[in-house]
């Protein structure tokens, strides 16, 4: 768990920067940019938190892996 947190961690600084620096965007174009993943991340939260009422959380962590 501590690797994927630290690869998203990573990620959500990294991009960014390598938006801004290599390929010329604003800071409010790289961060237009990053949105998507954001609405999709708040989506599945959501889902999950709806879906633990019925099924147990080990349960949903042993099919995401």
């Amino acid at each position: 768990m501590m690797a994927v947190g630290a690869v998203l961690f990573g990620a959500t600084q990294l991009m960014p920067q390598l938006l801004q620096e290599n390929f010329g965007y604003t800071a409010t174009l790289a961060g237009l940019a990053l949105m998507p993943g954001g609405f999709a991340s708040m989506t599945s939260k959501l889902a999950a938190g709806q879906v633990s009422r019925f099924v147990q959380p080990r349960y949903m962590l042993a099919g995401e892996g």
